[in-house]
């Protein structure tokens, strides 16, 4: 037999009627199925709660007991050791992208900024998009070009300039600077 699946059960429908135990089957396995997506989006919703008040505790909780305290480091009776680090962390909002790449442009920083060429090509044009990037304008194409700066990488930038001193523009750049709890 050839043709799809559907076509051929479709094709073998007259010779074979579904039996109540293929039904109840069937039934039984599209409710499991459904029981298992909803599952899994109530999984998703978990990870990101667990994942926001771990964060919380990293962040804030445990840096602020610690400094409460007035220790930099501490040993749980299980031999975990505490210690907490000063993080930076930086994510340009897509508002504020435009504005933030000019700055970066203006104070030096213009080699974290990632580049990226897009362009659409129908089937069978394999030759043209291997030469593409010198030849887009010939062949009538129009690429789009988009920019992005990857968040670690504008971090460790902006470790490097916080470190020398350097006045930033926090709230431009998504610069959050703060305190992480690590636990090993």
């Amino acid at each position: 037999m050839t043709g799809s699946f559907i076509d051929n059960v479709l094709a073998d429908k007259a010779a074979h009627q579904p039996t109540t135990d293929e039904l109840t089957e069937i039934a039984t396995l599209a409710i499991k199925q459904t029981a298992l997506e909803e599952e899994l989006l109530a999984m998703e919703d978990q990870v990101k709660d667990c994942k926001k008040r771990l964060e919380e505790v990293q962040t804030r909780l445990l840096p602020d007991a610690m400094l409460k305290a007035q220790i930099s480091t501490f040993t749980t009776t299980d031999g975990k050791k505490i210690s907490v680090k000063d993080i930076v962390r930086c994510n340009i909002s897509k508002k504020n992208e435009q504005a933030a790449f000019q700055y970066l442009r203006e104070h030096g920083a213009e080699v974290l900024i990632k580049n990226e060429i897009k362009v659409g090509f129908f089937k069978g044009q394999d030759a043209e998009a291997k030469t593409a990037i010198k030849t887009l304008s010939d062949m009538g194409l129009y690429p789009e070009l988009k920019e992005s700066v990857p968040w670690n990488t504008l971090s460790s930038w902006a470790i490097e300039q916080i470190a020398n001193g350097v006045a930033l523009d926090a709230p431009l750049l998504g610069l959050y600077k703060g305190k992480k709890a690590i636990v090993k």
